[in-house]
């Protein structure tokens, strides 16, 4: 019998918990959120601006932008895609693919990841 990896077994790569305040602009409108956890290439973000009727037009696809600082002080924007989306609480919660990451980006999630191993 063959054994089923969990999701996370799956992945290429780790998620990584954090907790970084930052802020998504979707079709010109700007909503607060928090990065709950980062990959290489992804972030899984809570909005914490209320629910608005423009944000639960949000699908999957659909292109953000999203900027914060990391610890180290600077400031990153990354343009990014939606892969999935989910409402619970009235709290909005995306992850998204980000599009071409930076090296500071890079940089960053390596850091994290060389310390949890």
């Amino acid at each position: 019998m063959a054994t089923q990896l969990h999701d996370a077994e799956k992945r290429l790569y780790p998620r990584i918990d954090v907790d970084i305040k930052c802020m998504i602009v979707f079709n010109n409108e700007t909503y607060n959120g928090c990065i709950k956890n980062i990959s290489r290439h992804g972030l899984y973000i809570r909005i914490t601006s209320e629910l608005t009727d423009q944000l639960i037009q949000l699908s999957t696809n659909d292109n953000i932008k999203v900027s914060y600082s990391i610890p180290s002080g600077e400031k990153l924007v990354h343009e990014c895609t939606v892969r999935w989306l989910f409402t619970l609480k009235q709290q909005l919660n995306l992850g998204v693919e980000v599009s071409e990451p930076p090296s500071a980006f890079m940089n960053f999630v390596m850091q994290k990841e060389s310390s949890i191993v």
